[in-house]
């Protein structure tokens, strides 16, 4: 027998089950627990271009305003923390970034769906079918085509 590369634990021969409880079984086999952006992705209504520009403007976003989501927040850690050990230059740089992405979303009206949909994962009524489960995409919408448009554009802006 040869030398191995090979670390740790071996990997288990079963398949892999979803341990959680059958209510949140029910909510992954529906796709619901997915955010809206990462199952158009995986549905292949946004390309991958517009799903990376998508997630990008989120990054600056948490960036600027902190992540949109509510969240626990450990008191006591908060006394002993020190300030921010991000590059001041470096921070005002993504914020322009951010500001100039809305400046492009503003050009074509589509800041509003874009937001919605990459940033507070707002699930937008003329994109889901309930009865399925699965999202579906009115192109005779005007906010569905909004934000489709918005993330080309931003996928061009930032490419």
């Amino acid at each position: 027998m040869g030398f191995t590369t090979k670390r740790g634990r071996p990997k288990s021969d079963r398949a892999r089950t979803d341990t959680g409880t059958p209510e949140l079984q029910t909510k992954r086999a529906m796709g619901l627990t997915s955010e809206v952006l990462d199952v158009l992705h995986q549905q292949h209504i946004v390309t991958d271009g517009q799903h990376w520009a998508g997630m990008h403007l989120r990054w600056l976003y948490t960036l600027r305003f902190g992540i949109p989501t509510v969240r626990s927040l450990d008191l006591s850690r908060v006394a002993t923390s020190g300030p921010d050990d991000r590059d001041p230059k470096w921070l005002a740089a993504r914020e322009a970034e951010y500001r100039e992405a809305l400046a492009v979303l503003d050009s074509i009206s589509a800041r509003k769906p874009v937001i919605n949909v990459c940033i507070f994962n707002a699930l937008p009524r003329n994109m889901v079918c309930f009865k399925t489960g699965k999202l579906r995409v009115s192109t005779a919408h005007p906010d569905a085509v909004k934000f489709m448009k918005g993330l080309d554009v931003l996928e061009r802006h930032w490419r």
